[in-house]
C-alpha cells in the first residue's frame, strides 16, 4: 500500500512562488518591509504567519489570493520597473 501523497506546506508554496517570480528574499524584504530572516522562517515553516503577512508577501511576488485583491499597493512589477 502506498503512502498518501504529501501536499506542500504553506512555506514551501511561498518559496516556490517567490522563485518563480525570480525574486530573492532581500527583494521581497525591500518591497514588503518584512525582514528576510523572518521570510526564511516562514518559508521553512519555523514560524506561523498571519493572514495579513501572507497577503503582503503574495502581493509582492505576484501570487494572487482572491480575498486580498487590491488591498496592497505594490507588486513585483514595481521591482522590474526600478
Amino acid at each position: 500500500m502506498q503512502a498518501p501523497e504529501r501536499k506542500p506546506s504553506l512555506g514551501q508554496l511561498i518559496r516556490e512562488a517567490r522563485a518563480q517570480a525570480r525574486m530573492t528574499q532581500k527583494q521581497v524584504e525591500a518591497v514588503t518591509g518584512i525582514d528576510r530572516n523572518q521570510l526564511s522562517a516562514y518559508e521553512n515553516d519555523r514560524e506561523p504567519m498571519r493572514i495579513s503577512t501572507l497577503e503582503r508577501i503574495a502581493a509582492a511576488i505576484g501570487l494572487e489570493l482572491p480575498w486580498a485583491k487590491g488591498r496592497y499597493p505594490y507588486s513585483s512589477l514595481e521591482l522590474s520597473a526600478a
